[in-house]
């Protein structure tokens, strides 16, 4: 049984208009279009749907409620500030939010770590966990997941929500006066969320155990299709 790859050549062309107030216009990430853009100044920033945007673009909401639990206006020991960011617990910052009768933690992931998951406390959004970046990736945006290098592409973990990044597939290559060299398969640039964004280069000399081929018509990308 072998894995394989398939040819695939789709043009397309396309105008997207991004609005920087609206949380009803569809998410412009590739993949997210399912999605609601919430921000797109400094960058773009989509979530599930718009109750999430603050979670998930601004700062998570923790239960409320002070040391003292006769005292929920003072901000609690994990977020002593309301103006700083403070480094919390499971690579998270906080900063203390109050009004008239509470005072709560907002968090977020703290530099290099992104969040993996979202719950709610007592009605409160909580901030849930954060994650470290993978070595092989980079994490601009800590609501959203890693950005893969090229080459790679994310792979989750649904267990704990983290992420993974997996190298493309192995081929083998042929080159004049060269021997045969076993490489991984390509991405056309970082951020690949599918093992389907893999592909071997057009006018690549390869083979497999049915014999010498060459890629022609455009990229191959894989397929997780099998034959024997």
């Amino acid at each position: 049984m072998k894995q394989i790859f398939f040819a695939l050549v789709v043009i397309f062309s396309a105008s997207v208009a991004y609005a920087t107030t609206s949380l009803t216009q569809p998410c412009p990430i590739a993949g997210r279009e399912n999605e609601v853009l919430c921000s797109s100044s400094p960058t773009i920033c989509c979530a599930s749907s718009s109750i999430w945007c603050i979670a998930e673009c601004g700062g998570i909401i923790g239960p409320g409620g002070g040391d003292d639990d006769d005292d929920k206006t003072e901000c609690p020991d994990e977020c002593p500030s309301e103006t700083s960011w403070n480094t919390a617990t499971l690579g998270r910052m906080a900063k203390c939010v109050k009004d008239t009768s509470s005072a709560q933690c907002v968090y977020k992931c703290v530099s290099n770590w992104y969040a993996t998951s979202k719950t709610t406390v007592n009605g409160q959004i909580s901030a849930g966990a954060c994650a470290e970046c993978p070595d092989d990736a980079t994490c601009t945006i800590w609501s959203q997941p890693p950005i893969c290098n090229q080459n790679r592409y994310s792979k989750k973990n649904t267990t704990d929500n983290t992420y993974t990044c997996q190298l493309c597939p192995q081929y083998t290559i042929i080159q004049d006066g060269f021997a045969p060299m076993i490489v991984n398969g390509s991405t056309s640039e970082p951020g690949a969320i599918s093992i389907q964004e893999c592909y071997i280069p057009n006018n690549t000399n390869s083979l497999d155990d049915t014999g010498f081929f060459t890629i022609t018509g455009g990229d191959c990308y894989y397929s997780n299709r099998f034959t024997g």
